[in-house]
């Protein structure tokens, strides 16, 4: 009997001993994600400079449209970011306060106003991101999900380059669908 702890021991010790000691890294959150993509959509996005919204002093002005499912996302990143550019956040109840957004990210809570969203952003040079898919099938120009664990977006790019917007190839090259 003693014999069968010590072999037990044994197996549990050498068991132990080969684990990896290395940490896996804990998955990054989705919202997390989601924020920084929206940095980089604003980062590889170029708008008139007539209009009235165009980014001054290396500034884009982000607005959120509907429930913040961010949380400290957003604001984390825009004051961690070192490249030059700045990202200056707005949460916007009315969309009629969106002129001077640069980016307009609408929550698919929503969904049930889309529709007269997209009649007042009609010929401005918003780019508009959700991340729910019936929302961006209405006719926002990004649309950011969520395959298999994996973050992807597509890109209306008819849409945008009508508004005026110019998307950088590096983003269309980099998205699922391009239309």
């Amino acid at each position: 009997m003693t014999n069968v702890f010590i072999n037990l021991r044994f197996i549990i010790a050498f068991c132990l001993a080969t684990l990896p000691l290395t940490a896996i890294p804990a998955p990054i959150p989705e919202y997390d994600m989601k924020a920084a993509y929206l940095y980089n959509l604003a980062m590889f996005t170029e708008w008139p400079e007539n209009a009235i919204n165009t980014p001054t002093n290396n500034t884009v002005r982000l607005c959120i449209l509907g429930n913040d499912s961010f949380g400290s996302s957003l604001s984390t990143l825009s004051r961690s970011r070192n490249t030059g550019m700045r990202i200056q956040l707005s949460y916007l109840t009315d969309v009629k306060r969106a002129d001077f957004c640069q980016v307009l990210f609408i929550d698919k809570s929503e969904l049930k106003n889309t529709e007269s969203v997209l009649k007042l952003l009609e010929n401005k040079s918003i780019l508009t991101v959700t991340d729910n898919e019936e929302i961006f099938r209405m006719g926002l120009m990004v649309g950011l999900f969520l395959d298999k664990n994996k973050l992807i977006f597509d890109i209306n790019y008819t849409l945008a380059n009508s508004s005026k917007i110019n998307i950088s190839s590096k983003l269309l090259k980099m998205a699922r669908y391009v239309i």
